[in-house]
């Protein structure tokens, strides 16, 4: 009784831990690109203060995280899991929270953009909401907001409500559409190569969702009893394979139209942000090919079984890093 109490209390630490790991090293990251990239630094016109500065791309980093557990768990239990069991509920259980904290971010990202845009004095006067009413139902970067975050909340429940596998993968489809408002605006809405940079930024959304949820929803089911662990652990490789071309091809060509050019990587400081992302996806492949190919395997095996998931503790903080 106390051995299976030890057990469970590792598992629990393990689940946290990687939690943890992942927000630590996706802030410190988050706070070194502002500082680096300048986007900490106020305008010389309409400086909406430091908490708009800083929040809005806080709030999109948690937007980023949530939304790749509400569509990677979704994704890997249509793939991995099988309907029915309680470890598919699990899953839909796991998503619908990342979907929560999807809409929530995403309202006070969008909010925050409002602030941005048109830097008026907090208020609960009328004029204020007849404003902020305005940017979210009649200009394009407020619709894209509103539509993300109603997408959000439609998610948040039919992840919660629907407990079969066609319902499940109509609503996996709903989390990968509620990407695409977005990918149309911001730096991609405004480039000659428009069609190239709407695409390749949707198709390196979906695909590091993808990847990075379904490593966290591997974290989050380890130790369930109902859960074979090779099976799953394997089935989520494939998944990252295919996920890793994606993000590959679509980031760098994102990133060579975004700043014109391979010479402009090195010239601009975005550009080094960019390098290193580039680094940080290398490690993460090949840290993922080795530990696949050699212990997914023997996963069955205790030792290799405690090498693979410190592994993957350590493919979390590097996800972090690059988020």
């Amino acid at each position: 009784m106390s051995s299976r109490s030890e057990s469970t209390s590792r598992i629990s630490a393990y689940r946290v831990a990687g939690v943890i790991i992942l927000l630590i090293a996706a802030l410190a990251a988050l706070v070194l690109a502002l500082l680096v990239g300048g986007g900490a630094k106020p305008p010389l016109l309409q400086d909406p203060g430091p908490f708009v500065l800083w929040g809005t791309p806080i709030a999109k980093l948690v937007m980023n995280v949530s939304g790749a557990v509400m569509l990677g768990a979704l994704v890997l239990a249509l793939f991995g899991l099988r309907a029915g069991e309680r470890s598919f509920d699990a899953a839909l259980n796991i998503a619908s929270v990342g979907a929560a904290v999807f809409t929530v971010s995403a309202g006070l990202a969008g909010f925050l953009a409002f602030m941005a845009a048109f830097n008026p004095k907090l208020s609960i006067e009328r004029e204020f909401g007849t404003q902020l009413g305005r940017f979210l139902l009649e200009l394009p970067l407020g619709q894209s907001w509103l539509i993300t975050t109603i997408f959000g909340a439609i998610i948040t429940v039919l992840a919660f409500a629907w407990r079969s596998w066609t319902p499940t993968l109509i609503t996996a489809l709903l989390a990968a559409v509620s990407f695409l408002p977005l990918a149309t605006q911001g730096h991609a809405g405004d480039l000659a190569g428009h069609n190239m940079a709407v695409n390749s930024i949707l198709l390196h959304t979906i695909g590091a969702a993808v990847w990075l949820g379904g490593l966290l929803l591997l974290v989050l089911l380890r130790g369930r009893a109902d859960i074979d662990t090779p099976r799953l652990v394997a089935r989520y490789s494939s998944l990252a394979i295919a996920a890793f071309a994606v993000v590959a091809f679509s980031g760098v060509t994102r990133s060579i139209v975004a700043v014109g050019g391979w010479d402009a990587l090195w010239a601009t400081p975005y550009g080094w942000i960019v390098l290193a992302k580039v680094v940080l996806l290398g490690g993460m492949g090949l840290l993922g090919a080795w530990y696949r190919a050699r212990l997914i395997p023997r996963l069955a095996g205790q030792r290799a079984a405690g090498w693979f998931w410190l592994l993957v503790l350590c493919e979390v903080a590097l996800m972090g890093l690059a988020s």
